[in-house]
């Protein structure tokens, strides 16, 4: 009787570490999706200009320091 209830037990805590892993895995991946989604939402609403200078300011400054070594 002693080992068939410490059994259940074991099972039952295994079966809840498993559904709160697997929760834990939705939600980040949920988080993950949604800030990709405010991220291009964002990105749209940025003016084409804004973007096209960080771009040349990106890309200058990766020239900047590759020359500078």
């Amino acid at each position: 009787e002693q080992t068939v209830r410490q059994e259940v037990e074991q099972n039952h805590l295994k079966e809840k570490k498993g559904t709160y892993e697997q929760t834990v895995k939705q939600e980040v991946e949920q988080n993950h999706l949604k800030e990709h989604k405010t991220d291009k939402q964002n990105n749209l609403q940025e003016d084409k200009k804004t973007v096209f200078e960080k771009r040349v300011i990106h890309s200058l400054t990766h020239s900047y320091f590759l020359n500078n070594l």
